[in-house]
């Protein structure tokens, strides 16, 4: 579960911190009241290209965090995977993946510290979190999404 977000640098923030509690959070807000930027945060967090002109100041870089505690989420199968790539997760069963988008835009990942490459994020990410919008209906015209259900 997604427990706390950090965004430095982004768009129109120069900081945003949230945290989320136990059970469903919902955002909601009018349009441009910036949900598409916590949602873009998530997915710059996991490896999408940031484009150099979503910078809130050109000459810092961007910094991105999530916590997200592994308790009563594919516990077991989310500790194999971290167990494998050699990632470590702290007592209380959080860890932290962070992203830095240099000036240059080039990017670092890691997790708890420790450094990652873009294939460890995307298995992370599948484990971690599921995205849902107002077109995933169209996901049934997919003939593999057919045979995966």
């Amino acid at each position: 579960m997604l427990t706390q977000l950090r965004i430095k640098n982004l768009i129109l923030s120069d900081e945003i911190n949230i945290n989320f509690d136990k059970g469903f959070n919902a955002l909601t807000g009018e349009t441009g009241a910036g949900k598409s930027i916590i949602v873009g945060a998530l997915d710059y967090i996991f490896g999408k290209p940031l484009k150099i002109d979503l910078k809130y100041e050109k000459d810092k870089p961007v910094i991105l965090e999530a916590d997200f505690n592994l308790n009563n989420q594919n516990e077991d199968n989310t500790k194999n995977t971290l167990e494998e790539m050699d990632l470590n997760h702290d007592i209380n069963h959080i860890i932290t993946i962070s992203r830095e988008i240099s000036l240059k835009n080039r990017s670092i990942s890691y997790v708890n510290g420790k450094r990652i490459n873009q294939k460890q994020l995307g298995i992370l990410r599948s484990f971690l979190v599921d995205f849902h919008s107002q077109k995933d209906q169209f996901q049934i015209y997919d003939n593999q999404y057919q045979l995966q259900v």
